[in-house]
């Protein structure tokens, strides 16, 4: 009985706030990188901010 409990509530519910943790993880890396980088563009930074992807500044990066 409560490995059914575990399986269908208490898995996702730690998936989701993996998840969760992850973006705002993102979120403060890219935070880091506005406030320390004097390379990129501000605007460059802000739009990559408001979509929330890491993954586009990297490219910036390189």
């Amino acid at each position: 009985m409560y490995t059914h409990i575990y399986t269908f509530f208490i898995i996702p519910i730690l998936i989701i706030l993996i998840f969760l943790l992850q973006r705002r993880l993102e979120k403060l890396e890219l935070m880091v990188l506005y406030l320390t980088s004097k390379v990129i563009p501000k605007n460059q930074i802000e739009k990559a901010l408001n979509e929330m992807s890491i993954k586009d500044l990297k490219g910036l990066i390189k």
